[in-house]
């Protein structure tokens, strides 16, 4: 926390810009103004901060907040099922396609293009 702290005043004192890359949402939440969510190397979506956890769109990013502990008993946090692809050998088509809830045939071979959900979020 105190970490988290230093980063956040240095970042506004200078004005300059953090770059962050964690599994870890909760500290994203706490340090940055907007998130890139990356799988197997791609960006797969990107938003402000409070808009990507207000509402997550990409079929990854949901699957990450479901992963998250709940504690106040809610619910069960889940893991993200399927199989992850090659690093070095990626699939020629959406990398996430083997997990995704919502793949189409398509996937397969050709990557989805972002777009636009709503201003400023991909």
């Amino acid at each position: 926390d105190q970490i988290h702290r230093l980063l956040r005043g240095m970042v506004e004192k200078k004005g300059s810009s953090l770059i962050m890359i964690t599994h870890s949402l909760g500290v994203v939440r706490e340090l940055v103004d907007r998130i890139y969510v990356m799988y197997a190397g791609d960006i797969v979506e990107t938003a402000e901060t409070k808009r990507f956890f207000a509402k997550p769109f990409h079929p990854y990013s949901v699957g990450l907040m479901k992963c998250i502990p709940k504690l106040s008993g809610g619910g069960i946090s889940t893991g993200i099922y399927g199989y992850v692809p090659d690093y070095v050998n990626p699939p020629q088509g959406c990398r996430f396609f083997s997990r995704c809830p919502n793949s189409l045939a398509i996937c397969e071979n050709k990557k989805p293009p972002m777009h636009e959900i709503e201003e400023g979020h991909h």
